[in-house]
């Protein structure tokens, strides 16, 4: 697999996005530590009916493979869909990734070049040994979920503009 053909399969059929994951509302029993902020996570999927990619794909760079079944409308026991075959990576192999199909994108690039910006920041907070993001990391975070959200057309849908305003306004300390 070249990273050209990797770029296009992405660009038809793969997806970006950075999650929030909410900090634990209690903190460790014996824990000596601040208690964390919460992290943001950036994730690259990809999802295939055709097996065969997705098995190369798994072998050509890191991630994990599986099969998704949620989109399988069962009615009296058929499936009027295909079984889904995905592949997942995250973080610092994301950024790995992304930045070897960067050149050859076309649909995504913004989205990658976002991606890619967010991770390194990521990566440069996590070098410094800090276990709480700052303020301006959490800003930081926030607008590039904001944004590639948009970019991803589902900023149109209320439900997810409100549900990212609510999450920014509950972790203002």
């Amino acid at each position: 697999m070249t990273s050209s053909y990797l770029a296009g399969l992405f660009d038809g059929e793969g997806s970006i996005s950075i999650i929030f994951q909410k900090p634990r509302k209690k903190p460790y029993k014996y824990s000596l530590k601040k208690p964390s902020r919460g992290r943001f996570q950036l994730c690259v999927h990809i999802c295939n009916t055709y097996k065969p990619v997705i098995l190369e794909l798994v072998k050509f760079v890191k991630g994990k493979g599986y099969t998704d079944n949620k989109n399988s409308n069962k009615r009296k026991g058929k499936s009027f869909h295909k079984t889904c075959y995905a592949w997942q990576t995250s973080n610092r192999n994301a950024k790995e990734f992304l930045e070897k199909i960067y050149p050859f994108l076309f649909i995504k690039k913004e989205q990658a070049k976002i991606a890619i910006d967010f991770q390194k920041t990521m990566q440069k907070w996590r070098k410094e040994g800090s276990r709480s993001l700052s303020d301006e990391d959490l800003r930081f975070g926030w607008e590039c979920k904001k944004r590639i959200t948009e970019l991803n057309g589902r900023a149109k849908n209320p439900r997810s503009i409100a549900s990212l305003e609510l999450a920014k306004q509950s972790l203002s300390y």
